[in-house]
């Protein structure tokens, strides 16, 4: 298994770039933001340090 890792500036075109590469490459395309919407509960601030521990004590 490949994992590619698109990373760059906001509105660089990242998203555009990963959803024209997937079909091509037969690939499974995962966003981010997308992953933590579906994990709302989930805290990605500084005081959280990832994870749903940190909002459960914070």
């Amino acid at each position: 298994m490949k994992i590619i890792l698109v990373m760059g500036l906001p509105g660089a075109g990242k998203t555009t770039l990963a959803d024209e590469m997937a079909p091509l490459l037969n690939a499974k395309r995962l966003n981010a933001d997308e992953v933590r919407k579906a994990a709302n509960d989930w805290d990605f601030s500084e005081e959280g340090k990832g994870g749903k521990q940190g909002k459960k004590n914070g």
